[in-house]
């Protein structure tokens, strides 16, 4: 299953023309100088002033071609697993009550290093990080939550975290304390409740809550694999029900998974 076409292609047809212009351009540079007016004389010269200038603007407009393409690709892809994660969201969560942005689901990609982490958590960039890449909706599309994957069972964040670790490929907690009428988070038992149920700091839940941001009643989350099994990122369902059906959600993932989302994320 394959939703655009091999960017590698394009990669070796371009790099190949660039390596003929190279070959060309420095057989020239090595001619004696050209005499007379003739066209061939006039090409030689001219190669031979700018030879250099054209190797540099041929590498930076071949690699400037292929990140555009990979980015417009890449979009098409992305585009693609909101349509389809929008499918699977409105049937987990197409009879439960709410608006849109009560009910979520976040596709988390792991990532060696995160930059965002520096800014966004005060941490290290590297050691391993879940980064969201696609979340369906109108509403609460834009998702800043990265979480730390690092080799040490214990230190992995959040309920993304404890599904890529998990040896069952799966995680979930429900019945979580509801923290939306709290009005001071700082030293509030159901804060640190929270933060502990959920593998996450007691410092992000109550920024969280100050900012009057969604802190889910009910979290799941799956590892989802490439086809050959190579884990690749987390799926994360959050919903503001303390008690989703966790066993409906998990034959629904691995439906999804079976058909289409383990294609489509090798695609990324």
């Amino acid at each position: 299953m394959r939703i655009r076409p091999s960017r590698y292609r394009v990669w070796r047809v371009s790099h190949l023309a660039l390596s003929v212009v190279v070959v060309v351009v420095a057989r020239v540079l090595d001619l004696p100088p050209a005499e007379g007016q003739s066209f061939w004389s006039t090409i030689v010269a001219f190669v031979q002033e700018y030879g250099w200038w054209v190797i540099l603007l041929g590498i930076f407009a071949g690699e400037g071609g292929i990140m555009w393409i990979d980015s417009k690709e890449t979009t098409t892809v992305t585009n693609a697993l909101n349509a389809i994660l929008g499918e699977f969201r409105d049937e987990v969560f197409g009879d439960a009550t709410g608006q849109e942005g009560d009910h979520r689901v976040t596709l988390f990609q792991y990532r060696r290093t995160c930059w965002r982490a520096i800014w966004q958590r005060a941490r290290p960039p590297w050691g391993g990080w879940l980064v969201p890449v696609a979340r369906p909706g109108r509403s609460s599309q834009r998702s800043h939550s990265v979480f730390r994957t690092p080799d040490h069972p214990s230190r992995l964040e959040g309920i993304a975290g404890k599904a890529w670790g998990a040896n069952s490929k799966a995680h979930g907690v429900f019945d979580l304390p509801d923290l939306s009428e709290v009005g001071n988070p700082k030293g509030n038992p159901l804060v640190a409740e929270y933060a502990k149920l959920s593998h996450i700091s007691p410092r992000w839940v109550r920024r969280r809550s100050r900012r009057k941001r969604l802190l889910a009643r009910s979290i799941m989350g799956f590892t989802v694999e490439q086809p050959d099994g190579t884990a690749w990122g987390v799926l994360v369902l959050d919903s503001r029900d303390p008690h989703i059906n966790g066993e409906r959600i998990a034959k629904e993932f691995r439906d999804l998974w079976r058909k289409s989302l383990r294609h489509m994320v090798a695609e990324l």
